[in-house]
């Protein structure tokens, strides 16, 4: 099957067309070679030059090394003809990645402008029915939410709820009463949440994610004729909110610092601030991070 697959390549092609007309030979070699039937010849091929060719080309594929050379020759020809024509897998982009994720160690990522995103988690516990979670979005100080998104659902939640052990979750109403959102963005002054030191004793006022911008979320297990009702994805949702980054840019036109989503602005902070290591990016490098203080 291969073979004849290859012969249909090698005829289709413009190898046996005009100019390559005027060698034959080298064209009934490589049909001698493959081992074509000498049947297959007559009429449109027949000529001397490439009947010549035909014998030395099979004399040539019947011996040991010849055989190997021609086998290995068609084999990666079709091998290259099949990853050619194969359909390309797609991937999603980075922005359509939407989930929270543990591992040991995570990059530290910057958000600049208006994104949708997820992030890793810097904490997750079980404590009571309710699995505490803290995803970070940004590693500095941010401007905050715009919206918050569980899954792939917006969510509306009352500000005015103080108490950490209330859900403060109106909309949707499927996830209303079962889980919590409390933002932090990085800003001084920021102390630990109240809410996960009640649940764990580890937790300590060291642990305050200084410098961070992320949220505290938990999600409480309901019963279990709405387990798959409230949470779709069969565990705790993926906090995933429109964010406004970067809240530290400076703009020249009049010397202040603050959030931007101009991308020259962006650009020149990045290169100046980040690359040339500006007063943001020595103390960026300089930040050393124990283990009791995140």
């Amino acid at each position: 099957m291969r073979r004849k697959v290859f012969v249909a390549v090698l005829m289709s092609s413009t190898f046996l067309s005009s100019p390559a007309a005027a060698m034959p030979q080298v064209a009934g070699f490589l049909l001698g070679a493959i081992g074509v039937q000498a049947t297959a010849l007559v009429g449109t091929f027949a000529s001397g030059l490439l009947n010549a060719g035909f014998a030395a080309g099979a004399t040539f594929g019947a011996t040991a090394f010849g055989g190997f050379l021609v086998r290995t020759v068609v084999g990666l020809g079709l091998s290259a003809l099949s990853a050619a024509l194969a359909p390309k897998p797609s991937f999603p982009p980075p922005a359509a990645r939407m989930a929270n994720f543990a591992q040991p160690i995570s990059y530290a990522e910057w958000v600049f402008g208006r994104v949708r995103k997820g992030g890793p988690l810097g904490f997750t516990g079980f404590h009571e029915n309710r699995r505490y979670y803290v995803p970070i979005i940004a590693a500095h100080s941010t401007r905050g939410p715009v919206e918050h998104w569980l899954d792939e659902n917006v969510v509306q939640v009352d500000a005015e709820i103080a108490d950490q052990t209330e859900s403060n979750i109106l909309e949707p109403a499927k996830a209303a009463g079962f889980g919590r959102i409390d933002v932090f963005t990085g800003q001084g002054g920021q102390t630990a949440d109240p809410g996960l030191q009640s649940a764990f004793p580890e937790i300590t006022d060291a642990h305050d994610f200084a410098g961070l911008s992320g949220a505290y979320v938990w999600a409480k297990r309901p019963p279990g004729s709405q387990f798959s009702e409230v949470y779709p994805r069969g565990r705790e949702w993926a906090y995933t909110p429109v964010w406004e980054g970067h809240d530290q840019i400076l703009d020249p036109r009049d010397g202040q610092r603050q959030y931007t989503n101009n991308a020259a602005l962006v650009l020149a902070f990045w290169i100046t601030e980040v690359l040339g290591q500006g007063s943001i990016g020595m103390r960026w490098r300089s930040r050393r991070m124990s283990a009791t203080s995140w």
